[in-house]
């Protein structure tokens, strides 16, 4: 059933176009936030244009919470992502045992977790240096292009509903200049 499926080739935003591409893994498509919303695909199954009068909230979680390798993927115990000064931006400096990880606006049961959770699309992998789609509420894992034991700032950004990596020096979580 998956094969062939639709995915968005980037993060929808408001009003704008994004493109369609054949996803054989079958992600999802999610809007950047809940509301009544009017999507319109192109007659070629190319475009996707998604419009909503529902105004973007602007209530934001206090942290981000990811699970992976680094703590056994137990979702009531996950790594703490902290907002900055700005509201919606969330950073951290981080080492990762593994490239595969998920993100989530809740910590608790593993239903809990899911339902908010935060990832990129199915086939993409978070490069360093790029800021990367992030869909809001859509249940796949994200994997960046990290090695294990290297430290690495993590910037989440629901803003823009994007997420970038880069390499960082660190001192148990403290950056040094």
């Amino acid at each position: 059933f998956n094969n062939g499926n639709l995915a968005i080739s980037e993060a929808i935003t408001n009003g704008e176009t994004v493109n369609l591409v054949a996803n054989k893994d079958g992600g999802n498509i999610a809007l950047p936030w809940e509301g009544v919303w009017n999507v319109t695909i192109s007659n070629d199954l190319s475009k996707l244009t998604a419009t909503t009068e529902t105004p973007r909230p602007d209530n934001f979680p206090a942290t981000i919470y990811m699970v992976g390798h680094d703590n056994n993927w137990d979702p009531a115990n996950p790594t703490v992502i902290p907002m900055t000064e700005t509201a919606g931006v969330y950073e951290a400096v981080l080492t990762f045992a593994n490239n595969e990880f998920k993100f989530s606006e809740v910590k608790g049961s593993w239903d809990e977790f899911n339902a908010k959770a935060i990832c990129i699309s199915n086939d993409a992998t978070v490069a360093l240096d790029q800021a990367t789609p992030l869909y809001k509420y859509a249940g796949s894992n994200c994997k960046a292009a990290v090695e294990a034991g290297k430290a690495y700032k993590v910037t989440i950004d629901l803003n823009e509903n994007t997420i970038t990596i880069s390499e960082s020096t660190a001192i148990e979580g403290i950056e040094v200049e």
